[in-house]
């Protein structure tokens, strides 16, 4: 079976792979953003799975490095607008080793509601 060439994808299956390779990006890209560096060797597959979609979506060779370069940021500025949550997460899973589904909602909600009261006591004048 051939490979799929970029006039083979339809728009949103266009929209779903650069989803794919966000994702698989948005790891190296956290590591990035907390600690300061690239740190591939955990997340090597991952950029290889990225690469490898990339490859299909770019018309030449010279096109994946700017569009691996889009869909990093694009990976950055979501968890930039969830980076509390990122954390948290991160944290729980550091102390437990391996996390439930709920226990990643329960870190998450615990973080919402936290966030919700800082908000609240801001908006009130009220100190913590």
């Amino acid at each position: 079976m051939q490979a799929a060439q970029i006039g083979d994808l339809t728009p949103a299956q266009r929209i779903r792979c650069e989803r794919e390779v966000t994702a698989a990006l948005a790891g190296m890209v956290a590591e990035k953003m907390a600690c300061g560096r690239w740190d591939t060797s955990g997340g090597g597959h991952d950029v290889r799975n990225a690469d490898d979609i990339l490859r299909v979506l770019s018309s030449s060779n010279d096109e994946c490095a700017p569009y691996f370069t889009l869909l990093a940021t694009r990976a950055q500025v979501l968890l930039r607008r969830r980076w509390p949550y990122v954390v948290a997460v991160a944290e729980a899973l550091v102390a437990k080793k391996k996390l439930a589904a709920s226990e990643i909602q329960q870190a998450i909600v615990d973080t919402l509601n936290r966030l919700m009261e800082k908000a609240r006591m801001s908006r009130s004048g009220e100190k913590p």
